[in-house]
């Protein structure tokens, strides 16, 4: 799952609607047996994962930094992010997106569910690698905060991509994304 909405101009903390959407979504995810909520390292990732680590009683916490934001490709000439993105950059963040796929989506010897609270841009990517297609096309698909995608690894390794960025659990005056930021 994305992050909740967050303070992007100071110190990158969750906003109020940003806890609620997480609240939102943790009250959504907490039927599920979950083993392991992992996170990025970032303030939003960690505020998230908290949240949603505290409906999940038998769950454990883990932080890594494979999972913090990336751009995994090059971008159009077009598209001004504010950040520079360089050759290096793309080359590093791609190699540990791809890092991040393996660890992921590993066949278990159990059904296991794991939920795993990172950054919009990777987790579009990951969705191209689970669908076999371009990792450019990333950038074609949305993502809303606290919006849940679900990933199912079949015996043998094949990934599945079962939903992609559902905020249904979200009331739509709730809702935000990276182009609707508030």
């Amino acid at each position: 799952m994305r992050h909740g909405q967050y303070e992007e101009q100071t110190s990158g903390a969750l906003t109020p609607l940003g806890r609620k959407q997480a609240a939102k979504t943790a009250d959504a995810l907490r039927r599920l047996k979950v083993r392991v909520v992992w996170t990025s390292t970032l303030l939003r990732a960690k505020e998230t994962a908290s949240i949603v680590c505290a409906k999940q009683p038998r769950a454990r916490l883990k932080r890594t930094a494979l999972l913090c934001e990336v751009i995994p490709t090059t971008l159009p000439r077009h598209v001004k992010l504010g950040v520079r993105v360089d050759a290096t950059r793309v080359k590093g963040d791609r190699k540990r997106a791809d890092h991040a796929f393996v660890k992921l989506f590993r066949s278990a010897r159990s059904e296991t569910t794991e939920i795993v609270v990172c950054h919009g841009n990777l987790i579009r990517y990951l969705v191209c690698r689970a669908l076999g297609i371009e990792p450019k096309l990333w950038m074609r698909l949305d993502s809303s905060h606290c919006g849940i995608t679900e990933f199912r690894v079949l015996p043998g390794g094949v990934v599945r991509v079962v939903r992609y960025n559902d905020v249904g659990h979200i009331p739509l005056e709730m809702r935000t994304d990276a182009a609707a930021r508030s």
